[in-house]
């Protein structure tokens, strides 16, 4: 059976999403800290009107980093473009190594008529890796749904499947777009726990976070850019312990949001 027609194209995009780039990789061993990304100039227009205008930005690989902005500020448009889905733009756009990258959008990404268990197996089959759902389904509560559709899961089991399997193919970049949208306040907590454990098991992964939650920022995050109109205006490095970002994050909100 072809995977295909079940996997819908944004999630075939995501797995693709620098495999489609011919001589778009170096072979280049990359250490903590050096260059991932390199954004310089970089105009994106959407109906002709511009939405994302980034003079400069650079991200190190290992970096965990906070994307904050109202709606419309252009925060979705900066990841997808990083995510080469976005490809018309103008300016400058480089990536220096070959990651194994992964994303959690707000929209679904999966075809909705299939239950979450043959969707889970088929993204194993389209990773080639072997997994067993029942351990992945039992820590995320989704056991008792895993005969059942995506479309026919709550928003909160749509959003921990769709994490869940963001994180089976052991991505060392990932990029959560608002992950803890229509969760209960419980699972905010787990999921955000979860993140904090792998990103820190994992110290060399690189993490995009777009949130508009302090908390989860504080937790996990050690840089935040704040966007409005399409245009970065705050790149700012996390500092101390955990309360000491929530006021930093609390002060930028007030200031810049």
């Amino acid at each position: 059976m072809s995977l295909t027609p079940l996997i819908c194209p944004i999630a075939l995009k995501i797995f693709f999403i620098f495999k489609l780039k011919n001589g778009f990789f170096s072979n280049k061993i990359y250490k903590e800290g050096d260059k991932m990304i390199n954004l310089t100039n970089v105009q994106y227009s959407y109906k002709k009107k511009k939405v994302l205008d980034v003079k400069e930005l650079i991200i190190n690989d290992g970096e965990k980093i906070a994307i904050m902005g109202l709606n419309g500020s252009g925060k979705t448009t900066l990841v997808e473009l990083i995510l080469n889905l976005r490809s018309k733009y103008k300016g400058t756009f480089k990536c220096d190594t070959d990651y194994i990258y992964n994303a959690v959008f707000q929209e679904s990404s999966f075809h909705a008529d299939i239950s979450i268990k043959d969707i889970f197996y088929l993204y194993c089959k389209l990773y080639k890796i072997e997994r067993n759902h029942d351990e992945y389904f039992k820590n995320f509560q989704l056991l008792e749904v895993e005969n059942n559709q995506f479309k026919k899961i709550s928003g909160g089991q749509q959003q921990k499947f769709k994490f869940l399997i963001a994180l089976l193919n052991d991505p060392n970049f990932l990029v959560l777009d608002e992950i803890s949208t229509s969760l209960d306040y419980e699972w905010r907590v787990k999921i955000i726990d979860i993140i904090y454990e792998y990103v820190f098991q994992n110290k060399n992964i690189t993490l995009l976070l777009v949130s508009h939650n302090p908390e989860e920022i504080a937790k996990i995050c050690e840089r935040i850019l704040i966007l409005e109109k399409g245009q970065i205006i705050q790149d700012i490095k996390l500092l101390g312990n955990y309360e000491d970002k929530i006021k930093q994050i609390e002060q930028l909100v007030r200031k810049n949001v």
